[in-house]
């Protein structure tokens, strides 16, 4: 399977890898093992998915699409993940265009062209999260 999912050390970020010719099961085995890792994590998690080296057949793309939009754990539509994607080829621009339209969930996935730029990204969203500390009152 073209796919590797690994959880940062003391980091609520989940890195996802795919490479070669994907098929909806690739990307199937993605959300199963990032729920699997979403277990261990309070709070918001986020998925950074690499598709600079992967390509998948247009029909595929369609089911990929499909399992992306489903409500399920580990799933592009979970509402505690947060998915950015890193690649800029046709197939991974392709599939965020279907995952923004209303029937696959509307969801908006920023797509970086480097990991270094999507780490920083989701680094600075995690830290604009946290609440700020309350000052101490004298009473």
């Amino acid at each position: 399977m073209p796919v590797s999912v690994e959880k940062l050390p003391d980091e609520p970020i989940i890195v996802a890898k795919l490479w070669d010719k994907l098929t909806s099961e690739d990307i199937r085995a993605v959300f199963v093992r990032s729920a699997a890792l979403m277990a261990d994590i309070k709070g918001n998690v986020y998925r950074i998915t690499d598709f600079s080296e992967a390509d998948a057949t247009f029909p595929e793309l369609l089911k990929m699409v499909s399992e992306g939009a489903k409500h399920a754990p580990g799933t592009s539509n979970d509402p505690r993940v947060k998915v950015c994607f890193v690649g800029s080829h046709a197939m991974g621009k392709l599939y965020v265009e279907f995952l923004r339209k209303q029937q696959f969930g509307a969801i908006q996935i920023p797509m970086h062209k480097s990991m270094e730029i999507a780490l920083e990204s989701v680094r600075i969203q995690i830290a604009n999260e946290q609440p700020t500390p309350q000052p101490e009152s004298d009473s």
